[in-house]
């Protein structure tokens, strides 16, 4: 889907999409996921800009550190 998303090729990352789909779509975890694979495939098929996913900073701990009570 990743190789497909960049060289936007709407074919392929539908191919791609409904064989993941197939083994997970029953499974409600995954919900959120398909959201945003299928904001992905809009954008393919309206040939806009593919949403970019945005998260949020991380805190990461050195290794050894010692944690903040």
């Amino acid at each position: 889907m990743n190789f497909a998303k960049n060289k936007r090729d709407v074919k392929l990352y539908e191919e791609a999409y409904g064989k993941y789909k197939a083994l997970l779509g029953g499974d409600k975890r995954y919900q959120r996921l398909f959201e945003r694979y299928d904001e992905v495939l809009k954008a393919l098929e309206n040939g806009d800009q593919i949403p970019r996913r945005r998260t949020g900073a991380r805190r990461i701990r050195r290794v050894g550190a010692v944690k903040k009570k």
